[in-house]
């Protein structure tokens, strides 16, 4: 059983122990326990759950979603539009937007009987087609990609005026044209953080996903409250092992064998010979930790939890030329509810680990094609 797996069931197994239990939605009763801590080190292994299956393209397309890393015909959207999650099959915000829009429609008609709501399968079919319809009810308000990429910014109400001097004398004439909407940009969090990260890595960096001031227009609640990235330099044997894990063996082999050198051995011997090749294959000289804070964590979303974080934390990693290195995930209220069924049985241990496409530069440039998980005995 993996490393993931064994975690989650200790999970349950402290759930069970604790046994305080609570009432939950639709009659259904919930165990839970104050908080939790997973730690995983991702630098040569993903964690991925044999218990409890999800769909990885899935939440690869929310990590792309939430980083505004998609093409240009989605860039008009909001980007807390969900559009691009609809189209790339991702349903999760499905039923609470179909449930906002009938609330909304019972609202607005409220004592006409003949009132006719579209169905779910007709709710979304129009949320695709229809542009208009998307932007009135296909927007789940300010969660992750609004927080991460544009904090705090909002929108208010101004006069448009126009001031001009009146003819042969000084005196400033304004003529008020009415008022118009404007948007106040917010904070670019990502940005920021990769700024900080290339010119200052020693200090860590805090990104928050909550702001208290839109809480009352969330229609679902964030996966992350928030994380903290912090970097650490390697040294020269962790740089080592990663060259001999990640570099390809023939092409290191040819490089040794023109510089007249025996192998790894002897290059662990000789510093001059070890920062020469480690520079020929770019290989970095820093790796990136994250701490990630989430609350209210139902245990069968751990796993899509975990993924979620390991993708985020690889993509920062990358673009900021280190290597992904330890996930600490912190859950506060991690429940358990009496309809999951959780059974320890397992197909054995498999060791997947995640590939990024080396020739991207920059975060938003990533697409899905550029985001593979493999099993480890695929590679070696």
């Amino acid at each position: 059983m993996n490393k993931l797996d064994l975690q989650i069931l200790d999970i349950v197994d402290e759930i069970s122990r604790y046994n305080r239990e609570t009432h939950h939605q639709q009659d259904t009763s919930k165990n839970s326990i104050l908080a939790y801590q997973i730690n995983f080190n991702v630098e040569n292994e993903f964690p991925y759950s044999e218990l409890i299956k999800i769909d990885l393209n899935s939440v690869i397309h929310e990590v792309l979603w939430t980083l505004s890393s998609y093409d240009k015909e989605y860039v008009s959207n909001n980007k807390t539009n969900i559009k691009y999650l609809l189209d790339n099959g991702v349903c999760m915000f499905n039923d609470t937007l179909y449930r906002n829009y009938t609330n909304a429609m019972i609202r607005e008609h409220k004592g006409n009987k003949k009132l006719k709501l579209l169905s779910i399968n007709n709710f979304i079919s129009k949320l695709k087609t229809d542009a208009d319809f998307m932007s009135e009810y296909g927007d789940v308000g300010p969660v992750m990609p609004k927080q991460l990429l544009d904090w705090g910014g909002y929108s208010e109400i101004v006069e448009k005026t126009v001031n001009y001097k009146e003819t042969n004398a000084n005196t400033l004439l304004v003529d008020r044209l009415g008022s118009e909407k404007i948007y106040m940009r917010g904070v670019n969090q990502l940005n920021n953080a990769l700024k900080s990260l290339g010119s200052n890595p020693n200090e860590a960096f805090r990104i928050s996903f909550t702001n208290v001031s839109d809480n009352d227009d969330l229609l679902i609640p964030n996966r992350i409250d928030d994380i903290l990235l912090y970097s650490q330099v390697m040294n020269i044997e962790e740089r080592i092992d990663y060259c001999e894990d990640n570099v390809n063996s023939d092409d290191v082999l040819a490089y040794m064998s023109k510089n007249d050198v025996s192998g790894w051995s002897d290059i662990r011997k000789h510093p001059l010979k070890q920062i020469k090749i480690l520079d020929r294959f770019n290989i970095p000289d820093r790796k990136l930790s994250m701490v990630s804070n989430s609350s209210s964590v139902n245990v069968t979303n751990i796993p899509a939890l975990m993924a979620f974080d390991t993708i985020l934390l690889s993509l920062i990693a990358h673009v900021a030329d280190m290597v992904p290195y330890e996930l600490r995930v912190n859950m506060t209220d991690v429940y358990k509810l009496s309809s999951d069924a959780i059974s320890d049985d397992s197909d054995g241990y498999e060791n997947y680990k995640l590939f990024l496409n080396k020739e991207i530069e920059s975060i938003y440039d990533f697409r899905s094609s550029d985001i593979v998980l493999k099993n480890n005995s695929d590679n070696q």
